[in-house]
């Protein structure tokens, strides 16, 4: 490591610390206004904060006043995630940048527990948070989504190898050296974890910090749960670990989650041969499914003494549908980064000849 990269991994914040807040919208207006609201009450008060309308199909104006600086950028286009948060960079003036979504509920101590682990730390390049327990909907779907996100981060380590823009901050200088978020189609629904892999591969310094919490307002149906965990989470995610060539023990990608997988997908195919052969195919899926909750059994018992026993029922079947799609997610991820590759080879071989 050359002495440049040295320093900027030791790189000090002054004692005041500036925080600009970006926050991507599209379309989620009805968010918005109570994202703000809660930035409005935090007891930490030197920051700005900074929207990017990602062409929305009406054009955001914010017609309450507040008390902080506010910026609205406007895309000509929709461009992404990725896009529309560098944009807010480009805007930013402040030394530390704090990504979260339009859908994000901060607290009053959040913005001064960022400070201060920041402050603490001068090695600490960027931290990550977590959803809270509860959501304020009722659908089982949704409430399932939010406490099995707070789960995974509250167990897993505390040094991560990831980012986040649900609640994520970065010290600026060092967003900017590491080549901010990737604006490639592939990539951008969930470009905030590829950024995290690539701080980490060039050993910079991120923390989850365990006790920074936001509530997450976003709602789920069943059919969009699905499409979430597949095309926008599985696929992509797959993507990036062969783009990167690295995988961790953590969070979505622990030896748990894989387990569980396989357990899932020996489910679903005794489900399909049950007609066929009725009593092993009964057999495996009773035996599946214990061997999944033994697994998962942190998890269930959290389901089960905060939401009760309906609810871990529905937290089993939801469990057991979100592994299935991280299997097809990691099947069509594979095709495609294959596909990429195969086709980079030919255009490489073309150009030698």
């Amino acid at each position: 490591m050359n002495s440049s990269n040295h320093d900027i991994h030791k790189l000090e914040l002054p004692y005041k610390i500036k925080i600009s807040i970006i926050i991507p919208y599209h379309q989620e207006k009805r968010h918005l206004s109570s994202c703000l609201d809660s930035i409005q009450t935090s007891n930490y008060k030197d920051f700005e904060v900074i929207i990017i309308d990602d062409a929305s199909s009406e054009k955001l104006n914010i017609d309450k006043t507040y008390p902080f600086p506010l910026q609205i950028i406007h895309n000509k286009r929709n461009r992404g995630g990725g896009y529309t948060r560098n944009q807010g960079v480009k805007k930013a003036q402040g030394e530390l940048l704090l990504f979260i979504d339009a859908d994000i509920i901060i607290y009053k101590e959040t913005l001064s527990l960022i400070k201060k682990s920041f402050s603490e730390n001068p090695d600490l390049s960027a931290l990550i948070g977590s959803y809270t327990q509860h959501t304020p909907y009722e659908e089982k779907i949704t409430n399932f989504k939010n406490l099995f996100h707070y789960y995974h981060h509250q167990k897993a380590n505390s040094q991560a190898a990831t980012f986040w823009t649900g609640c994520g901050a970065i010290k600026k200088e060092i967003f900017l050296q590491i080549g901010e978020f990737s604006e490639n189609p592939r990539i951008t629904p969930i470009e905030d974890i590829d950024l995290g892999y690539r701080l980490h591969k060039k050993n910079f310094k991120i923390l989850l910090q365990k006790n920074i919490f936001v509530t997450h307002l976003k709602q789920y149906s069943f059919l969009n749960f699905i499409k979430n965990e597949i095309f926008f989470r599985a696929l992509p995610w797959t993507y990036i670990i062969f783009k990167e060539k690295i995988i961790k023990d953590d969070l979505n990608t622990s030896q748990s989650s894989f387990f569980s997988i396989i357990i899932s997908l020996f489910i679903l195919l005794s489900i399909i041969t049950l007609p066929y052969i009725f009593y092993p195919s009964l057999l495996t899926i009773f035996f599946s499914f214990i061997l999944l909750i033994y697994i998962n059994r942190n998890f269930y018992a959290l389901a089960l003494n905060l939401n009760g026993r309906s609810f871990l029922f529905y937290s089993l079947f939801f469990s057991w549908v979100h592994f299935i799609c991280c299997s097809l997610g990691f099947i069509l991820g594979s095709l495609l980064f294959l596909t990429d590759l195969i086709s980079e080879t030919k255009n490489e071989n073309n150009r030698t000849r």
